[in-house]
């Protein structure tokens, strides 16, 4: 736009005349009214004249806005379509313009004032004042007064140095103070306490400096003013946010004297922006809440023209589309985010909207980056004032989650997985249902589809998971929300296990409104879980157990409950594997009980050595069994599970399990059976080992005591002297030869020394060597007692014990 102005300037010449140089006191009030504009009409703002000389500059020519207007201005174009606001602020021969970006209501207050200035600052640019300064004063004064009778500014002075405030009668009633005080004056602390308590920080001590510095500064903050009608209106103590009103002030103030750049005195304006304020945050506000609406939509939406070209695209949008920028999808024909025959339908949704009328479609469409999703679209035309469609609206909605999810669902409803939905209507007290559940419970479709009582299907459940389905069904009702509960049914293939899922909304009244489910077959899940819990079971109950017999019979009583069998048993295998010993008493579940040889029963004993299980599901037509049909009807068995086990390469164990019906094997009861055969031996071979451990704990316990009753006969019997010292020396006990060979009894020997009973001649090394010398009473003999010491085997105190022969080394004499 500068360069516009430049160009302009040299191919007219004198249109535009170069700005006079800024004098007086008009000058400076022009420079702040300029400024109040900027602050209120977008953050710039220049006076410009035009005349038939051309167009000139009054205020404002540092900025960019005042080459953009005097170029609307010399090229004569209409006003609205300009770049600029230009506000009229005088008319005739030489027209005065305000320029600002946008317009405010309280631009209304600065062209007042501005029209005021016009012709003082037209004197000014044509002359220097010839007037004495204290004219210019008085001047200056009948001005701000005048100002202040035809618009809402109030004027002030403010002595920093003194911290008082003096304003009219406007400024008074701005503040809600008498004007007899602001005339006066008003500290500035007092008028600190109006402030908005979240402005009450913006008043620092900054403006001083802003004044010594640059001669001038600028505030805008909040003031608390009490309402006329509440008590004491007139203390600023009273005041609260509920008590008063809101009021937006600007304040600008400028130094008093210009010669005394020292000075702390300073006068300003102060005008009422509250009506401005609020409608830019109002504007400001709603204009956030849109980008907030339309950032926050999931949803992908398009303006396009009526070319079909994208013009713009939301957030929701860019993220939807995993664009980098929206930049990548301007001007691009929307059509061409389509292949195949999505593109089709799109084109004619385009055609459609163009005709006036909303047209919807579903398909496929690549992101930016590759990734294939489902939308449903809607395109709906925008209407402009004459009627005409100007653009048209896109939008887009990524349905690929709940599409996939519906595939799922069809998938999973072809595969079997999903039994059958059902709803609830409670208005009838009635169920309905698709003919997959109909085909699962045993009913017929045509009547489950129109509805039956719920005690239908409760009916059609095992009489053991009735009641609960019944609670889970019931509670549902009454608090609405998630129902899920587990159910047994008797189907073709035998008996299954199924899941039942769905929720309950409540209405207003606590009646059901609307409560859909679905059943899965949880057959194979359900029966592993199962038998998971009963392998536990297993281990928890053969860990209690010590004898072989009873764990054989929990064994089998456990793994007929888990595969519905009518016997089963464990069966020790000979050296030979030519038979085997199943332990326990006859019973129904515990077939085969005794010694059994395999050769009785079949030709499966070679597969039974190569560690394969064998598994017949009706002895009379297969061939392993062929011929033994007697056999087997004589034990009630029609179908035999046979699974081998092996021990460090030897065939120990066989688990058997039977049916009194044809029965297919599965894998799953296959390796249920190896599980719990693997269990049952571990433990059973674990008793074993315990009871061999219990058998020569015994054997040893009775040795034990052999060898204490020969050790006690011989202390008691023998001749030769017995003693047991402890580690310091002290007798413990003796055998009955002290008594008889030496006379001191055991009693007298407690707790005497061994040094006690040493000879005078031999006391110096009595303990120095391996003997020991003792006397004997008198009347008896006196002998040599050879000794060894050291520690029990308990680790307690190091004791000792002696034996000799009393009369193996005597000396001559008697003591």
């Amino acid at each position: 736009m500068m360069d516009l102005v430049e160009g302009t300037e040299e191919a007219s010449g004198a249109l535009m005349l170069p700005p006079a140089s800024a004098v007086g006191r008009a000058s400076i009030l022009c420079v702040h009214l300029l400024a109040l504009a900027a602050a209120e009409g977008g953050g710039e703002a220049a006076l410009l004249l035009r005349d038939a000389d051309g167009v000139r500059i009054l205020g404002g020519e540092g900025g960019a806005i005042a080459a953009e207007g005097a170029a609307c201005l010399m090229d004569g174009q209409s006003l609205d379509a300009c770049t600029v606001r230009l506000l009229p602020v005088r008319s005739g021969a030489v027209e005065v313009w305000l320029c600002v970006r946008r317009n405010a209501p309280a631009l209304e207050h600065v062209l007042a004032l501005c029209a005021l200035q016009v012709d003082d600052l037209l004197r000014e640019r044509a002359a220097a004042p010839q007037s004495g300064e204290h004219a210019l004063v008085e001047r200056m004064q009948l001005r701000m007064q005048r100002m202040a009778d035809t618009a809402d500014v109030a004027f002030y002075r403010c002595d920093f140095a003194t911290r008082v405030v003096t304003g009219d009668a406007r400024f008074a009633s701005l503040w809600g103070l008498p004007p007899e005080r602001l005339a006066v004056g008003v500290p500035i602390d007092e008028l600190l306490m109006f402030l908005h308590p979240d402005d009450r920080l913006v008043y620092d001590g900054s403006l001083e400096d802003e004044l010594r510095d640059e001669g001038c500064y600028e505030l805008r903050f909040r003031i608390l003013v009490s309402s006329p009608s509440m008590p004491g209106s007139g203390q600023a103590q009273s005041r609260s946010p509920r008590s008063s009103r809101l009021r937006h002030v600007l304040l600008r103030g400028w130094r008093e004297d210009e010669s005394r750049p020292d000075s702390r005195r300073s006068v300003g304006l102060a005008m009422d922006v509250s009506s401005a304020s609020m409608t830019a945050e109002a504007l400001r506000s709603s204009e956030a809440f849109t980008r907030l609406l339309l950032s926050s939509l999931p949803d992908c939406i398009h303006i396009l023209d009526c070319e079909g070209c994208i013009r713009f695209v939301n957030e929701g949008g860019i993220r939807s589309m995993e664009m980098d920028s929206p930049i990548i999808m301007h001007g691009l024909p929307w059509v061409d985010l389509w292949r195949g025959q999505p593109r089709r339908r799109a084109a004619l949704a385009v055609q459609t909207a163009l005709a006036g009328e909303t047209a919807r479609f579903q398909g496929y469409a690549m992101t930016m980056r590759g990734q294939r999703r489902f939308w449903d679209v809607a395109v709906t035309p925008v209407f402009g004032e004459d009627g005409d469609v100007r653009r048209l609206l896109a939008i887009g909605r990524d349905l690929t989650e709940a599409n996939q999810s519906a595939e799922r669902l069809q998938l999973a409803l072809d595969a079997g997985a999903i039994a059958g939905t059902w709803m609830w209507d409670d208005s009838a007290s009635r169920m309905t249902g698709d003919a997959r559940l109909a085909q699962t419970l045993g009913l017929d479709p045509a009547r489950l589809r129109e509805g039956v009582m719920p005690n239908v299907i409760y009916d059609s459940v095992d009489p053991r998971d009735r009641f609960a389905v019944v609670q889970a069904v019931t509670a549902a009702t009454r608090r609405g929300g998630k129902c899920r509960f587990e159910f047994r049914v008797d189907t073709p293939e035998g008996q299954r296990w199924f899941e039942g899922n769905g929720r309950c909304d409540l209405g207003d009244e606590g009646r059901v409104v609307r409560f859909p489910g679905i059943v899965f077959d949880i057959d194979r899940s359900k029966r592993q879980a199962l038998r998971q819990a009963a392998l536990v079971e297993l281990g928890d109950q053969l860990r209690a157990l010590d004898d072989t017999g009873m764990m054989e019979e929990v064994a089998a009583r456990i793994i007929c409950r888990e595969l519905d069998a009518s016997g089963a048993g464990y069966g020790v295998v000979n050296d030979d594997w030519t038979g085997m010993t199943v332990g326990g008493t006859p019973e129904v579940t515990r077939p085969l009980v005794g010694v059994r040889m395999f050769a009785d029963y079949g030709a499966f004993r070679p597969i039974l050595g190569r560690g394969e299980p064998v598994a017949i599901a009706d002895v009379h037509t297969d061939a392993l069994t062929a011929g033994y049909d007697a056999r087997y009807d004589a034990e009630g068995i029609v179908a035999i599970l046979c699974v081998p086990i092996f021990k460090f390469g030897r065939f120990v164990g066989l688990m058997f399990v039977c049916h009194d019906a044809p029965h297919t094997w599965t894998d799953e009861e296959i390796v249920f059976t190896r599980a719990v055969a693997d269990r049952t031996h571990a433990s059973m071979r674990q008793a074993r080992t315990q009871q061999q451990i219990r058998d020569l704990n015994v054997m040893l316990e009775e040795r034990i005591l052999q060898r204490t009753r020969e050790r006690d006969r011989l202390w008691n019997i023998a001749r030769d002297l017995f003693i047991i010292i402890d580690r310091r020396g002290y007798y413990v006990a003796v055998s009955p030869s002290w008594e008889e060979t030496q006379g001191y009894r055991a009693e007298e020997l407690a707790g005497l020394r061994l040094d006690a009973l040493c000879h005078p001649d031999d006391g110096a090394w009595c303990w120095t060597r391996s003997s020991v010398c003792w006397r004997g009473r008198p009347g008896r003999r006196r002998g040599w007692m050879s000794g060894c010491g050291g520690r029990t085997a308990a680790g307690g105190p190091i004791t000792g014990a002696a034996t000799t022969r009393a009369m193996r080394s005597m000396r001559s004499g008697v003591t």
